[in-house]
């Protein structure tokens, strides 16, 4: 059940520093709007929203994540330690 949620995930966590894009443009939207140029607060505020909907989509969960939730790839030894076990060491 819990792979069929994250396999029809649209969207996924927004990145932290993605807030340091849109903050400011949040805030100077706000201010053009306050002080009357509402055809540039409006367009900062849609672009700051557009900015955080493609974040979150590009941050959404792989299916091929959400197939082995909590499995690590298998790792190999490290060369030298094989060596040294099998006695080929110089």
């Amino acid at each position: 059940m819990a792979r069929d949620a994250a396999r029809s995930a649209t969207f996924g966590r927004i990145d932290p520093f993605c807030w340091v894009l849109v903050v400011p443009m949040l805030l100077v939207g706000a201010a053009a709007i306050l002080l009357g140029v509402l055809q540039i607060g409006i367009g900062l505020v849609c672009i700051a929203a557009l900015v955080l909907v493609f974040d979150s989509w590009v941050n959404r969960p792989r299916p091929e994540d959400a197939r082995r939730p909590g499995r690590a790839p298998a790792r190999r030894p490290a060369p030298s330690r094989t060596r040294a076990r099998r006695g080929d060491d110089w």
